[in-house]
């Protein structure tokens, strides 16, 4: 999901009551932050704030791609999924509050295990991948007010964005180039959202056979 750490973000910048701590990466759409949440009373809690780039403040899709993913997380309540705790603007700059999860990513365990030259017990990938289909399952299935399937498909379930947590949790997380029957954003002709590696087979199967067709 994220890359390297750029130069020049604003540790100790607020946006609203929330302070930012730490950069934790940058990815293609945003960058994302570990942050401080203040209120009345020492009220104080640890989440993650993700926000849109400014050099794609501008750009509609980006934007609207970012719109979907806060519009996708508001409507998921599912304990392996990242919650989502708040969507808002400041300076112009649109932002999403996650949870903060106190844990390596999936992608991070399995690197350290190889430099160990280990294998991850098979019950345990076990329990990680039954959790995960939980997640998807919920997504999956979510429905709007009325009751119509919103049919939501994530589009990138790799290791990076699987988050082990230190209770023993599994949390999907990322929804950025997620789809769903009523996101603004549309995919350009030809054009695959996601890691290769992880996606469906069926998906680049129609995506190849539209771009025959279209051809």
């Amino acid at each position: 999901m994220l890359g390297q750490r750029s130069e020049g973000s604003s540790i100790g910048e607020r946006l609203g009551r929330y302070e930012l701590i730490d950069l934790l990466g940058v990815g293609g759409m945003a960058e994302v932050f570990k942050a401080r949440c203040t209120g009345p009373g020492g009220f104080e809690r640890t989440v993650v704030l993700k926000r849109i780039l400014p050099a794609h403040g501008r750009d509609r899709e980006f934007v609207r791609m970012f719109v979907d993913e806060a519009k996708i997380l508001g409507m998921l309540h599912h304990p392996n999924v990242v919650q989502v705790y708040d969507f808002g603007e400041s300076d112009g700059t649109l932002f999403l509050v996650l949870e903060y999860v106190d844990g390596p990513s999936l992608g991070d365990a399995i690197s350290a295990l190889k430099k160990a030259r280990r294998a991850m017990p098979a019950l345990v990938a076990a329990r990680i991948a039954h959790e995960v289909c939980r997640a998807l399952d919920h997504v999956h299935t979510l429905q709007d007010p009325d009751g119509a399937p919103l049919s939501v498909i994530h589009r990138d379930v790799t290791p990076s964005n699987i988050l082990l947590t230190s209770a023993g949790g599994i949390k999907l997380l990322d929804f950025g180039v997620a789809k769903y029957r009523a996101s603004q954003a549309r995919s350009q002709q030809g054009m695959i959202k996601g890691k290769p590696a992880y996606l469906a087979p069926e998906t680049i199967c129609f995506r190849w056979a539209s771009c025959c067709t279209s051809s």
